[in-house]
């Protein structure tokens, strides 16, 4: 009876996939554009993010340098890990510096805009 069952839920699994295949193809142009649309907005917010020491926003040039440094450190480390075996699970956090006071907040990609961790003041240019 239970060989049944489990032949039975895996029939029935496999029918599930076959059936959400097709439907991912005809979604997945829909979608695309959503997630791409989603990310930008979530920049935009960040980049309007005021300093929590000064107010000045952090503007977009800042967030993307953020962004484009965080990336490529996640894939040295990601890269890193690999060649030693291991499954890389990395977090990335963007490290903003404040236009006006200098002070560095961190960011955790995924979390709401104003969600900043203060991590020090960065030496004046």
């Amino acid at each position: 009876m239970a060989s049944r069952k489990s032949a039975f839920r895996a029939v029935l699994a496999t029918l599930v996939v076959i059936a959400a295949a097709p439907l991912l193809v005809i979604l997945l142009p829909l979608l695309l554009p959503v997630i791409a649309a989603g990310a930008v907005l979530s920049e935009r917010a960040l980049a309007r993010t005021g300093c929590p020491n000064c107010g000045q926003a952090f503007g977009r040039a800042e967030v993307r340098r953020a962004k484009r440094v965080a990336a490529a450190a996640a894939r040295g480390l990601t890269r890193t890990m690999m060649a030693l075996g291991l499954r890389p699970r990395v977090v990335t956090t963007w490290r903003l510096n404040c236009p006006r006071c200098g002070f560095a907040y961190g960011y955790r990609a995924g979390d709401p805009p104003g969600a900043l961790t203060l991590l020090g003041q960065t030496p004046p240019k």
